[in-house]
């Protein structure tokens, strides 16, 4: 958009050029029968100027001097309209740098979530139980739940095979709950 803007200011910039730049060389004298739009680009050449009339040089002035005013209009337009773009751009910029902090900030907890995700999928699912082993002891380690006071987790998911939560026989093969508690 901004190239395109640019371009566009160029080209009425250098119509208008060639439009200043013919009257003050040119002058303006004698009267040629051609026809043209100065609105358009178009302008007489310096032949055309020698033979104009006076009064046809004093109009074809006047019209290089209104499209020199409306050339001079329309650039400060697109000048402020620029300006007012840039403003804009410079605004949203403000307001996309901490959202993209944030997103890089989310994306990075997603990533940490998810390995957590996996390093709790790896958990055991069962234990065989050791000579001397209890269900707080059970629940105490690292890998099942790195807490003694959840013991009860294991008793109730296992009343199968555990008559007493503070006996537990050697050689049995218990199942490690590892759904979330809901207390």
């Amino acid at each position: 958009m901004a190239d395109s803007i640019k371009t566009l200011l160029i080209v009425v910039l250098l119509g208008a050029v060639v439009a200043l730049v013919g009257v003050t060389s040119n002058g303006c004298s004698r009267s040629k029968t051609r026809q043209i739009d100065v609105s358009q680009g178009e302008y007489y050449s310096e032949d055309e100027l020698l033979e104009m009339s006076d009064r046809k040089k004093s109009a074809y002035c006047q019209t290089l001097q209104g499209e020199l005013t409306t050339t001079q209009e329309e650039f400060d337009g697109k000048t402020r309209e620029l300006q007012e773009t840039k403003d804009l751009t410079r605004a949203l910029r403000a307001k996309i740098g901490p959202i993209e902090r944030e997103v890089l900030q989310l994306e990075s907890d997603i990533r940490s979530l998810n390995d957590l995700i996996e390093e709790v999928k790896a958990l055991p699912k069962t234990y065989k139980v050791k000579d001397g082993d209890s269900l707080s002891y059970i629940s105490s380690r690292p890998e099942i739940y790195n807490d003694i006071e959840k013991w009860w987790r294991i008793f109730e998911a296992n009343q199968d095979k555990i008559d007493d939560p503070f006996y537990v026989f050697p050689d049995t093969t218990l199942v490690i709950p590892r759904d979330w508690p809901t207390d």
